[in-house]
């Protein structure tokens, strides 16, 4: 909001230097045109900052290619509107015509693809265990390769693990038919988090977030971002905070989560035997 309103003082500046520099109708014509599409530029360009969660990470880095693009010929309409003792009005014409081109070039761009690029948050169906429990055992191995002792030996997912959930907490990320994340969103009381070494920064009203995990091939995408993304809606629609907790060892994990915006509160024992980090983020004011 303030560099909408920062913009509107620029604009406010080149009008009144317009005046002084006696630019004639024409110019002034250039002048206001270059304003009205720095406008629609910035809102379009908000607008797609505040949605860009629902959408891939390479889909908004092409949009904004294009944006930047679209930028550069507003300013330098800017620029030659402001040489006063010009005659560059061809130039001017052309790049009005250049930026009206890029415009609908890039709106069949964004039509085209955005459907496919978008990104869906929801529930996991029962015909997508399999899929889910791939995504599982794929993150116990890379978790062994990382020599982290979670989800080893008699912990290694299992179908059970996925049946636990599904239909009733576990939610996924789809992207292009494809499950690319997932995670448990469990409401209620976590008997794991009752006891803590430490202390919670939240209340009692909290989801608790397990079995986070992405597909190995979408991995640094961009996608474990999105989905906590889309689980901080989720919970501030149902008026909840967030806990969360992985193992010790886990650097990436930890750093993820701290990412994130969660605060370390103490150390948890899942199944008293597990000793786990713990995490939590305020979501309801």
């Amino acid at each position: 909001m303030k560099n909408i309103f920062l913009k509107i003082l620029i604009y406010i500046v080149l009008i009144v230097l317009a005046v002084i520099f006696k630019l004639d109708y024409l110019k002034y014509t250039f002048l206001f045109v270059a304003i009205f599409l720095d406008f629609i530029f910035l809102l379009n360009t908000k607008y797609i900052e505040n949605v860009s969660f629902y959408l891939s990470n390479k889909f908004i880095k092409e949009i904004k290619i294009f944006l930047n693009l679209i930028n550069i010929e507003i300013d330098c309409i800017f620029v030659l509107a402001y040489l006063s003792f010009f005659n560059f009005l061809k130039i001017l014409y052309i790049l009005v015509s250049l930026i009206v081109i890029t415009i609908v070039i890039f709106t069949i761009y964004v039509i085209k693809n955005i459907n496919k690029e978008t990104i869906i948050f929801r529930k996991a169906k029962e015909n997508e265990k399999e899929k889910v429990l791939k995504i599982y055992t794929d993150g116990a191995k890379a978790l062994k390769e990382d020599k982290v002792n979670q989800w080893q030996d008699k912990y290694y997912p299992t179908m059970k693990d996925v049946d636990e959930h599904i239909l009733k907490d576990l939610f996924v990320l789809e992207y292009k038919n494809e499950i690319v994340a997932t995670a448990s969103l469990v409401e209620g009381i976590d008997k794991d988090y009752e006891n803590i070494n430490g202390k919670w920064n939240t209340n009692t009203n909290y989801i608790s977030i397990h079995k986070f995990a992405t597909k190995n091939e979408f991995k640094k995408q961009g996608f474990a971002k999105k989905l906590m993304s889309f689980i901080e809606i989720y919970a501030k629609k149902n008026s909840k905070n967030l806990r969360i907790d992985t193992h010790e060892n886990n650097e990436k994990m930890k750093y993820f989560i701290l990412s994130s915006g969660f605060s370390y509160c103490g150390v948890v024992f899942l199944q008293n035997e597990l000793k786990r980090f713990a995490y939590d983020k305020k979501i309801v004011k």
